[in-house]
């Protein structure tokens, strides 16, 4: 499993933009790093799977008092799930946008498979995801996009602009790329958050080699 900073650094090879962040260990350090990044933040359990679930995030934090707060409630959940603070919490800006999930995944009869859906933390109850087999090409990735029951919400929904569509679509064929070029065999993007044009990765697992 790559480290964080890996795993970042992996997918701006390939051109995917990766939230501004950085890994705090202490409450003053976490009150620091967020005034430098600029408020609101997020700030989540580092190295953690299933955060929403298990009380591990907290989003939407606007102040530098809350920050602290949050700082100490995220502890108390890495003392309760026995998480070693060596981890530390992660802070990261605040994104706005849809939330995309990409995936790579290892499959017995068909090799390497992407998959592309609607993230965040309805993706599981949800499932509107579409699949493809590597390797693909522009064609597949547009296919993937307009599969979506839920493609209507990429075209503009409240505060939220219309997804570029080519922007996404170079994004899905990036991933791709990395995962047969790197040798990935388990890869997670979630959420990727698509605004616009602006398309960012807030949250990337990546397992790479033999």
């Amino acid at each position: 499993m790559l480290t964080l900073p890996e795993a970042g650094k992996m997918l701006k090879k390939y051109g995917i933009t990766v939230v501004e962040e950085a890994l705090v260990r202490d409450k003053s350090s976490a009150i620091t790093i967020a005034d430098q990044i600029g408020l609101p933040v997020v700030m989540k359990v580092h190295g953690f799977v299933h955060k929403t679930e298990h009380g591990a995030i907290r989003t939407n934090i606007s102040t530098l008092e809350a920050v602290g707060d949050a700082f100490d409630a995220l502890r108390a959940v890495q003392n309760a799930k026995k998480i070693r603070k060596t981890e530390g919490i992660l802070i990261q800006r605040q994104l706005e946008g849809v939330e995309i999930i990409l995936g790579v995944a290892e499959n017995a009869q068909f090799g390497k498979v992407l998959s592309f859906g609607l993230g965040g933390v309805f993706v599981e109850l949800i499932n509107d995801v579409s699949f493809r087999a590597l390797p693909i090409r522009h064609h597949d990735a547009a296919e993937m996009i307009d599969e979506l029951k839920g493609r209507k919400i990429l075209e503009g929904f409240r505060k939220i602009k219309p997804a570029d569509m080519k922007k996404l679509e170079k994004t899905i064929l990036a991933v791709a790329e990395l995962a047969q070029k790197e040798n990935v065999s388990e890869m997670d993007i979630n959420p990727l958050f698509v605004n616009g044009g602006s398309i960012i990765a807030a949250d990337v697992r990546i397992l790479a080699g033999d």
